[in-house]
């Protein structure tokens, strides 16, 4: 069985919407955690994330260079902050694992195109919608 693993975005995390999804791995990059700042609801909402088990992990530099290659290509990568750039390359990572579904959870557009263009399975957390799994 596939263990599914969903890539948290800053902004699923300021909808302030409930991330609760049983018996799946979430992560984010060091740049997400480092774009909240402490205090008030959003970093709390963070911080009961963690304490759910999310865990922070930095992407390869060759995936960071192949997300920036193809952010010039589709014309995303003005639209991209560091942060994008490392969520999606973290993503990229994660596909590569076998026995692996992964799903970004993102309201931001520029992350859905490059992610689609990647056959990146995403959830726009604003909407009713379930991740589809990635088939390699």
């Amino acid at each position: 069985m596939k263990r599914q693993i969903l890539i948290i975005d800053t902004s699923a995390i300021l909808s302030g919407k409930p991330i609760n999804f049983p018996d799946s791995e979430m992560i984010t990059t060091p740049s997400v955690s480092e774009e909240l700042s402490p205090g008030g609801r959003d970093y709390r909402n963070f911080e009961f994330l963690k304490e759910k088990g999310l865990i922070i992990q930095s992407p390869s530099k060759e995936s960071i260079l192949k997300i920036k290659k193809i952010a010039e290509e589709t014309g995303d990568i003005n639209r991209l902050s560091n942060a994008d750039i490392e969520l999606l390359a973290l993503a990229l990572d994660k596909i590569m694992m076998k026995n692996r579904d992964v799903c970004i959870l993102t309201d931001d557009y520029s992350i859905q195109n490059i992610a689609n263009n990647l056959n990146i399975d995403y959830k726009n957390i604003s909407q009713k919608s379930s991740c589809n799994t990635y088939k390699n």
